[in-house]
C-alpha cells in the first residue's frame, strides 16, 4: 500500500490535504494510507516514518519544510516530496531537494489531483527501476543469441537499420558492442519502464549511466551523445523524473 505523510503545523491544512487524498482514493479506487504530523520534529521522531509520498508545509516553527526536506534527502532519495505553501518565492529551492512540485494554499482540487497522480506514477517508476536487475532481453548478434541484462546496457544506437547495443559491466569496466536488426521505436517502448529514454532519433540512453546533461549534450562518463531538438524537452523531463526517484546509494558509473 502507498503510504503518504503530511507535515504541517496548521490542523485545518492537514485536514484539507487528508480529505483531498481520501477523495482521490475513492475516485481512483486506490488504497492510500495517510499519516499527519504537526511539525518537522514530530515527523523525525516517528520511528515508522517510511513514506512513499510526503506533503510538506514550508513555513513552520522550528525546522522549516525546506530544512526537513534537506534532512530527509541525506538518507532517503526515493520519497516523493510535494510542498504545500503560500510562499511561492521559495519554489526555486525545491529543485535542491528534488521536489516534485508546489501546491499553493489554499490547495485547489485540480492541481492537487494532478500532482498526486504524478507522484503515484513516480513511485511506480521507482519500483520498476529497482527491478532492473531482473530484466533481460535477447539480442541476436550475428549467428549468436545473447542474453543482455538491461542494467548493463549503457545505450543503443541505430545505424543504417542496425541496432548497436553498448553493454558495460560496471564491476569490471569491460565494454562490448552487440549488433542486431530491429526497430528502435519498438525497443524504446519495451525499455521505457526500465529507465531508458531517447535523447535523439539515433540514441536510446539508460538514464542510470548519465553523469551530466549540458545544453544539447548528454554525458555518459567520458562519452558524449547529442540531444536532438525534437527529443530535448521530453528527455530532460524524463531525466529530471529519474533523478527524483533513483536510489542514490547505488553505485554510479
Amino acid at each position: 500500500m502507498i503510504r503518504i505523510g503530511i507535515v504541517d503545523d496548521e490542523e485545518p491544512a492537514r485536514r484539507q490535504i487528508s480529505d483531498a487524498i481520501g477523495r482521490f482514493a475513492a475516485e481512483k479506487n486506490v488504497e492510500l494510507e495517510v499519516r499527519s504530523f504537526s511539525s518537522a520534529g514530530a515527523y523525525l521522531a516517528e520511528k515508522d516514518n517510511l513514506f512513499d509520498i510526503l506533503y510538506l508545509d514550508i513555513d513552520m516553527p522550528g525546522m522549516s519544510g525546506m530544512e526537513l526536506a534537506a534532512t530527509i534527502r541525506q538518507t532517503d532519495s526515493s520519497i516523493v516530496i510535494i510542498f504545500c505553501t503560500n510562499l511561492q518565492q521559495f519554489a526555486v529551492n525545491g529543485y535542491e531537494v528534488a521536489a516534485l512540485g508546489f501546491l499553493v494554499k489554499p490547495v485547489e482540487w485540480y492541481p492537487f489531483q494532478l500532482y498526486l497522480d504524478r507522484a503515484l506514477k513516480a513511485v511506480a517508476a521507482r519500483e520498476r527501476l529497482r527491478s532492473n536487475a531482473s530484466k533481460r532481453i535477447i539480442v541476436k548478434d550475428g549467428a549468436a543469441s545473447r542474453v543482455v541484462d538491461v542494467a548493463k546496457l549503457e545505450y543503443v544506437e541505430v545505424r543504417k537499420h542496425n541496432l548497436l547495443f553498448a553493454v558495460r559491466d560496471r564491476a569490471t569496466g569491460r565494454e562490448a558492442v552487440l549488433q542486431s536488426r530491429g526497430s528502435m521505436r519498438d525497443l524504446a517502448t519495451e525499455l521505457a519502464p526500465y529507465g531508458f529514454s531517447r535523447c535523439s532519433a539515433s540514441y536510446l540512453v539508460n538514464l542510470a549511466f548519465v553523469t551530466a546533461v549540458n545544453g544539447s549534450d548528454v554525458h555518459l562518463g567520458e562519452r558524449v551523445l547529442p540531444i536532438g531538438r525534437t527529443y530535448k524537452d521530453s528527455f530532460k523531463r524524463e531525466f529530471a523524473r529519474y533523478l527524483a526517484t533513483r536510489d542514490w546509494e547505488a553505485p554510479h558509473p
